[in-house]
């Protein structure tokens, strides 16, 4: 009764959001979540087909399509021009296909696979509507004479990939643990998300427009990283081949990464409205 209702709430949330007006970093931040979501749904079908987490895919996998969807409203009501509409119109014709796929029956395979396969073209159409959305924020005045939008919007998309990258990274870590899909595709999506979020990470820590508060919260965020990258890293370089992680912790790991890393987004954020 109580996850019910804690359901009920968040959902009730998401909906009274979807009817207000992003602010141009909001959309920014909104609109890379979709990249995250795209990837966490695809995640939590993986587990709840390899029985990994269970309880709590189910409900991720529950609240993301919700959230997806709208997101996608509030994206639509914001967009200020046609190229962007045009992105999230797209985006949303392959949502539909691959919501179908995730609720299909965990049993099967060949769905899985499919799963597998399509996750990549939503998370493209995702990603090609932030980097519109990024374009058109980045040349809005800046209420902040010492900081400029572009600026801003960069970092607020950059930090925004490694909630994505994260669940990318798992998604197709229990993929291969599971034996689902190539596993030589596997390793190489997996090799170059790590990498990424390797690369994102020592970027923020340098980034001029930085707070303390900033600081300490992508600090945080590496925190929850290295008990990947230290578990994986041979002969210095990152490898998953040896499934050195346990499944179930990458799931936890990789969950509390995207938290922190909301937190870190929204302080980029409010640099800009």
């Amino acid at each position: 009764m109580k996850k019910s209702l804690i359901t009920i709430f968040l959902l009730s949330s998401v909906a009274a959001f979807a009817q207000e007006t992003l602010s141009p970093a909001g959309a920014v931040n909104v609109s890379g979540k979709q990249r995250m979501l795209s990837q966490r749904m695809g995640k939590d079908y993986m587990c709840l087909h390899s029985g990994i987490q269970p309880e709590a895919a189910q409900r991720e996998l529950t609240t993301s399509q919700i959230i997806f969807d709208e997101n996608l409203k509030a994206l639509k009501l914001f967009a200020p021009n046609d190229i962007i509409k045009a992105k999230l119109n797209r985006q949303e014709e392959l949502w539909k296909k691959y919501r179908e796929l995730l609720n299909q029956p965990f049993a099967d395979r060949n769905n899985a696979q499919n799963v597998l396969d399509m996750n990549s073209q939503v998370l493209t159409a995702a990603e090609d509507a932030v980097q519109e959305i990024v374009k058109y924020v980045s040349i809005l005045p800046s209420k902040n004479e010492t900081i400029t939008g572009a600026t801003v919007a960069k970092n607020t998309n950059i930090s925004g990939r490694v909630r994505m990258l994260s669940q990318r990274l798992t998604l197709y870590y229990i993929a291969y643990v599971n034996g689902i899909g190539e596993p030589t595709s596997s390793l190489a999506v997996m090799k170059e998300s790590a990498e990424k979020i390797q690369g994102i990470m020592s970027n923020l820590m340098t980034s001029e427009i930085n707070t303390t508060d900033i600081d300490e919260s992508i600090g945080d965020v590496i925190i929850d990283w290295r008990q990947i990258e230290e578990r994986c890293t041979v002969d210095n370089c990152l490898n998953f081949e040896k499934k050195s992680v346990d499944p179930k912790n990458m799931f936890l790991i990789t969950n509390r990464i995207v938290g922190k890393t909301d937190k870190v987004v929204g302080m980029y954020a409010k640099l800009l409205d």
